[in-house]
């Protein structure tokens, strides 16, 4: 998996380590499925070690349960020079009770 299998959409939610975009899969057996991708800034995990230990952690998590009904699948995971990539399944109706329970503008 890269980042130029990937077309990007639109940008769902930013955080203070990263974004997550909604995203369509060019090629191979899942070719135009929608996938939430989680894009992490190394230069801003590595400040602290906490913050270190749980991306690990979030991401040895997801790995280990994929199967969980309260846990979104990790589906890929890559890295760049830059950024960790968290490809992740997309739930829009996840999304939309957000937005409904929050607001649009207070996410």
């Amino acid at each position: 998996m890269a980042r130029e299998t990937l077309l990007g959409l639109e940008r769902l939610e930013n955080s203070a380590y990263g974004k997550v975009f909604l995203v369509r899969k060019r090629g191979g057996k899942d070719a135009g499925r929608l996938y939430a991708m989680k894009v992490l800034k190394k230069a801003t995990i590595v400040q602290k070690k906490k913050t270190t230990e749980h991306t690990k952690t979030e991401r040895q998590v997801l790995e280990a349960v994929r199967q969980s009904p309260f846990l979104v699948t990790l589906h890929y995971a890559f890295q760049t020079d830059a950024k960790l990539h968290l490809i992740l399944a997309f739930h829009s109706t996840r999304f939309a009770l957000t937005l409904h329970t929050f607001g649009p503008g207070n996410i």
